[in-house]
């Protein structure tokens, strides 16, 4: 009877820890389903679930900076990028998203300084170019942000066209 007893112990154990694993994923993917669905405070549920399984799933951290951002929790938002990047310093899109959230701050520098890392692998990036441009101009420097802004329409990015007719002056 004893070893009925230990066999199903180990099942049991061996059931849960597994069962915690494809958690881990479940709440991954489905947080990530809710995110493309536009259910921002359900991914971002799901995200939280996922980073109490795992404290190191960079993907999460960035996934649930994006819903904060979607939510117009700019300042959270950045807090959930900067964790992604502190485990995964190349991760480029956790940059990128850093840099709108930045913006939106008005921490103009922030966005400068995550752009020009993002640029270095990413040289024809258009939106990157785009929103430095737009970076340098909150700054009062219209010249490199004119700069940005034009490398950013001779890549394709139509939308700068616009900014370049009201901040440039030729």
């Amino acid at each position: 009877m004893k070893g009925l007893n230990w066999l199903f112990l180990i099942f049991t154990l061996f059931y849960f820890l597994n069962s915690e694993a494809q958690t881990d994923r479940e709440y991954y993917d489905r947080g990530c389903e809710k995110l493309t669905l536009k259910d921002f405070y359900g991914a971002i549920e799901d995200f939280d679930r996922t980073i109490r399984f795992n404290s190191y799933h960079y993907n999460a951290y960035n996934n649930r900076g994006i819903c904060k951002y979607n939510i117009k929790d700019y300042k959270r938002a950045v807090e959930d990028f900067d964790r992604a990047l502190d485990i995964n310093p190349e991760y480029l899109d956790a940059y990128y998203n850093r840099s709108l959230a930045r913006f939106m701050l008005e921490d103009y520098s922030g966005v400068i300084d995550d752009i020009n890392k993002m640029i270095v692998s990413k040289p024809k990036f258009a939106d990157a170019y785009y929103l430095r441009g737009l970076a340098h101009i909150g700054l009062g420097q219209n010249d490199q942000g004119c700069e940005d802004l034009k490398k950013a329409a001779e890549l394709g990015l139509l939308k700068a066209l616009n900014d370049i007719r009201t901040y440039c002056n030729s």
